[in-house]
């Protein structure tokens, strides 16, 4: 009744853990670069061309981090043993 249970150790529980947490922040950074290329439309048609750069790098640097760490969480997954 509990063989599938204890067929996972603990060090695997973790790293699936960690996965996910991993990629919930990865998500909340794909969300928040999404987020700075909307500001930059909302400027570009306001004609406030100050910040652009600044926000650009922003979402760029957002993007990025989101994106290596979703991958990384689907990496521990893998390691874990989570798409067997």
């Amino acid at each position: 009744m509990y063989e599938a249970a204890s067929e996972v150790s603990g060090a695997e529980v973790l790293a699936r853990m960690a996965g996910v947490a991993l990629g919930a922040i990865g998500g909340v950074s794909l969300l928040l670069a999404v987020a700075c290329y909307i500001s930059i439309r909302q400027d570009r048609q306001k004609g406030d061309l100050s910040n652009v750069p600044r926000v650009r790098r922003n979402g760029i640097i957002c993007a990025a981090v989101g994106a290596l760490l979703i991958v990384s969480d689907f990496f521990i997954w893998y390691l874990a043993g989570g798409f067997d």
